[in-house]
């Protein structure tokens, strides 16, 4: 799997997480759910993951998918960057 659709399944994550969220929020506050508390505590870290893997796709998405490189590659572009300029 490659880094793009490796970032797009995470905000599809992302998006199931905040429907489960709001369906455990919406279910503790009309009383469907056995355990209010643990349902209230369990929505808001869902609500929260959510958050941070949409927030996470659009920050990506703003950078570009195909502007980021391997570590590795960027190791050896500044390795020989650096071995140039010692030549000189």
């Amino acid at each position: 799997m490659n880094h793009k659709s490796r970032k797009v399944l995470y905000l599809v994550a992302g998006i199931y997480l905040l429907y489960l969220s709001f369906q455990l929020i919406t279910g503790a506050v009309e009383g469907n759910n056995g355990n209010v508390v643990v349902s209230v505590i369990g929505g808001v870290l869902f609500l929260i993951l959510g958050i941070l893997l949409i927030v996470d796709y659009i920050r990506n998405l703003k950078r570009g998918f195909d502007s980021e490189e391997p570590e590795e590659e960027q190791n050896t572009e500044v390795a020989i960057e650096e071995k140039e300029e010692e030549e000189e």
